[in-house]
């Protein structure tokens, strides 16, 4: 599995496979499971980044400078702790578990071609595992 994803990845990005691509591509499966990355700290890591409140990304506002953040933050959430769909959503405003798995999926589909999505990503990823 872990091979498919850095094949997949590189792939994906036209890149050859090096150490170093299979590093990033892996880290987030070793990463010091010590660290608790919770719902909770993804939401509040997500609105710092953009300059928003936990409270807009929670909101049904369904503006666009609200709505990509929340996508990303279920998608973090979803990759980065072992909550369920529904209790992602209960912690996004009560969110039905439909539109956690839209927002992950709809995020997949978008990092497969928008570089800057895939850069903040990074950023992201890299700071939730400090």
């Amino acid at each position: 599995g872990s091979l498919t994803s850095v094949g997949a990845f590189a792939s994906l990005t036209g890149g050859q496979i090096t150490i170093a691509l299979a590093e990033e591509v892996l880290q987030k499966f070793f990463r010091d499971e010590t660290r608790n990355i919770t719902i909770d700290s993804i939401q509040k890591l997500v609105c710092k980044h953009y300059n928003i409140k936990v409270s807009e990304v929670k909101s049904a506002k369904k503006i666009k400078t609200l709505t990509l953040p929340r996508q990303i933050a279920m998608y973090l959430c979803r990759e980065y702790t072992n909550e369920s769909y529904p209790s992602i959503g209960q912690e996004f405003g009560g969110k039905d578990h439909s539109t956690v798995i839209h927002a992950v999926k709809n995020i997949k589909l978008k990092l497969k071609e928008d570089i800057s999505l895939k850069n903040a990503l990074n950023i992201l990823e890299k700071e939730l595992q400090r």
